[in-house]
């Protein structure tokens, strides 16, 4: 039978759920994360199809591409989808998605990143998409430090209004959004607006035992009890690995004994190179580049560093809770929605390196203080798991396509997904 479209909104009988999911580009990422479980998550769900939408480019941060393939998720690449403005070829990608969801006929469009989210609900609507949702993982115009800011507010604003639902990820986004007009102060109570955290697979979240966490360091060269202070994280702005470089000094100063590891890759590798050799550094930092086994690299640190001056909610916080490894992040948008100071974690303010350096330095040395923030921390991530996070989202599909008259199957199977 035919999919409806916006035409055919009074459709009482039950339906399988089409979804198609748009992202700007499947780099490393929080926001590519997410559409990545939301694949695995509908793939095994009864009574849904889900459908990856992309623009083709990549960069130094690495993506998800081979990942994508192996795992059988349809996807689709949009080659005008691209992240710079660039006004031909966003017109361009305009009408591909056009023709895509057309083709496709799904009854949600989800998009993610900037400039998905100006794009791709523009092309739903044209397409008669029944129900167009978009989640802000980081206001855009947080990127556009420079005279560009207006136009990307004006942006968020038109995205805001062709969406039935704009999804945050954090209480700090939705406050700015409402601060700067883009989201109208009722638009929560009205269904306009929902917060639904960003999540991980806490399943996967699995500490090493102390035998696997041994072997794990012996290969990266780091014996016995060595201290080891990791930043996992994108070499790009938003981030700030450069901060934590300059942190070091003081820390390296104080715990001569320590190791780093700067786990992630991106344009700032070479200027944060550079920075580590200048500071002396070298003897004690290694830079891991992209590593798939996140978890382990967790495991084996004895405490993780996040360093960021704009944040949506990184998701690499919620993992180190959930591994059991003590967490000293910057407090920048939903980092306080995860980390409560001195209960959970450690935060300190951005662009500071010598409160970083500080609050690095307490974590190794007050061991006891120390050990209850991570129990703490084990038991404040239920919030954050990727279970939760697709079930609301299931949810909210299902009550806003009711409203337009389509009512969606059941779910027959679920994937053990925590």
């Amino acid at each position: 039978m035919d999919l409806p479209t916006i035409r055919d909104k009074k459709i009482a009988h039950e339906i399988t759920l089409r979804i198609a999911n748009v992202i700007t580009r499947m780099i490393v990422g929080g926001a590519q994360q997410v559409s990545l479980l939301a694949a695995g998550y509908y793939r095994d769900l009864g009574g849904a199809e889900y459908h990856l939408i992309f623009g083709p480019d990549s960069g130094p941060e690495g993506d998800y591409h081979k990942e994508i393939a192996a795992a059988g998720i349809p996807y689709h690449v949009v080659p005008e989808l691209v992240r710079e403005v660039a006004p031909v070829s966003d017109l361009r990608a305009v009408a591909a998605l056009v023709s895509l969801f057309r083709r496709l006929r799904p009854h949600v469009v989800h998009a993610h990143s900037a400039k998905a989210r100006f794009v791709a609900p523009l092309a739903a609507r044209l397409a008669g998409v029944p129900l167009v949702v978009q989640t802000v993982h980081g206001w855009s115009f947080n990127n556009a430090v420079d005279k560009r800011r207006p136009l990307f507010i004006q942006l968020e604003k038109m995205s805001r209004s062709l969406c039935a639902c704009t999804v945050m990820v954090s209480e700090q986004d939705l406050s700015e959004g409402i601060e700067l007009g883009i989201i109208p102060e009722d638009a929560v109570a009205r269904g306009r607006v929902a917060i639904i955290r960003a999540g991980v697979d806490l399943s996967q979240m699995q500490r090493l035992d102390d035998e696997e966490r041994a072997r794990f360091r012996q290969s990266l060269r780091v014996e016995g009890d060595r201290a080891v202070v990791s930043l996992v994280q994108r070499l790009s702005e938003p981030k700030t690995p450069l901060v934590f470089v300059a942190a070091l000094r003081e820390v390296v100063a104080q715990r001569p004994d320590v190791g780093i590891w700067i786990v992630g890759d991106g344009p700032l590798r070479a200027e944060t190179e550079r920075a580590v050799a200048e500071l002396g550094l070298t003897n004690h930092v290694q830079f891991l580049g992209l590593r798939k086994d996140i978890a382990a690299v967790l495991s084996a640190s004895d405490v993780v560093a996040h360093s960021s001056i704009r944040e949506g909610l990184p998701l690499v916080v919620v993992e180190a809770l959930a591994i059991g490894t003590p967490i000293v992040a910057t407090d920048v948008g939903g980092v306080s929605d995860v980390i409560r100071h001195g209960i959970n974690g450690l935060l300190v303010p951005p662009q500071d390196p010598a409160a970083l350096a500080k609050a690095l330095l307490a974590t190794l040395s007050q061991t006891e203080a120390t050990a209850a923030r991570v129990q703490a921390g084990r038991m404040s991530v239920e919030p954050f798991s990727a279970r939760k996070m697709l079930d609301e989202q299931t949810a909210l599909y299902t009550r806003l396509l009711a409203r337009r008259g389509i009512t969606m199957s059941e779910p027959t199977t679920r994937r053990v997904l925590s």
